[in-house]
């Protein structure tokens, strides 16, 4: 039997980490919040969420979790009491509806910004994910942690529910491939689970819309090298027609490497109206002059 041991790290009053350390290596989960928190409870719920991904990203093979961290707040011995509410007047919705969770790709391939909108304000808290891309493991349980979280920063004042599941999203893996000096390659996709309704695999194994709508893409990648190693290159987006081969069609948008956790990465957001049998590829030029791995990465497309 083998244990790992959880605990909550503070850098400065608005940023945390949820750790677990075991002999199989750390997974860190970072917390950022808009103000300093008083209420430290909730920090709990990111215990099983931080020891999923730590053993989807190191291949933890540990049965039990240490619960290495208590809650330093204490609730007061008496609730406060109800705010009094005027005789005869219309109740307005200010305390109860729903809110929208959503996250986005910030730099591959590990930081990513979640978002807590709802009728009384929004909230933004970083999520740093040490493991593989998205679908990150325990997502709806860090989703319902930063709903938490934001209804604690707004001091009782929201008491939303989450809405409806949003706009069908499809995600694909960038599956590891060489890419030789000089070349530009389009990186291979391969999906990562059952796609919702309005996504296919077109015939050159690459995700694509059936019908029109609005797409919002982020796409990234990370390579063995670094930039400080070697490593040189562009990304660029392309959206040929689903019945063409590929890099028929002008990038939408490209981006430059750039360093991070000790390897080069690029990544690619973009949104606009897009007809029905829309296809998307990652391509990747080499400028380094020698042969650079492609080790990973995704790309995730909504369709509104």
């Amino acid at each position: 039997m083998t244990t790992a041991s959880w605990t909550m790290q503070e850098d400065i009053a608005t940023h945390w980490w949820s750790t677990v350390t075991c002999q199989h290596g750390q997974t860190q989960n970072g917390i950022w919040t808009q103000k300093p928190v008083v209420d430290d409870r909730n920090f709990v719920n990111l215990m099983s969420p931080t020891f999923a991904n730590h053993q989807s990203g190191t291949g933890c093979t540990c049965d039990t979790l240490a619960q290495d961290w208590q809650p330093s707040y204490t609730p007061p011995s008496s609730p406060p009491l109800p705010r009094a509410r005027r005789q005869n007047t219309p109740i307005v919705q200010d305390s109860s509806g729903t809110a929208i969770f959503t996250y986005q790709l910030m730099m591959a391939p590990s930081w990513y910004a979640g978002f807590v909108d709802c009728l009384h304000g929004q909230t933004l808290e970083g999520i740093w994910q040490v493991g593989p891309p998205p679908p990150m493991p325990a997502l709806l349980e860090i989703a319902q942690a930063m709903l938490q979280n934001h209804q604690r920063l707004l001091a009782d004042a929201c008491q939303c529910t989450f809405a409806a599941p949003g706009p069908p999203t499809a995600t694909a893996d960038v599956v590891p491939q060489s890419v030789p000096a000089d070349t530009s390659a389009v990186l291979a996709q391969a999906s990562t689970g059952t796609w919702p309704s309005g996504f296919v695999v077109d015939g050159f194994g690459r995700m694509s819309t059936t019908q029109a709508g609005l797409v919002t893409i982020s796409a990234s990648f990370f390579l063995a090298q670094s930039v400080d190693g070697g490593a040189s290159g562009i990304a660029a987006l392309r959206l040929p027609d689903a019945g063409t081969g590929n890099l028929t069609a002008p990038s939408v948008v490209t981006a430059g490497l750039m360093d991070s956790s000790g390897v080069a990465t690029a990544t690619l957001n973009w949104n606009a109206e897009v007809p029905a049998n829309t296809s998307f590829e990652i391509n990747f030029w080499n400028g380094s002059g020698l042969f650079l791995d492609v080790q990973g990465g995704s790309l995730v497309v909504t369709l509104q």
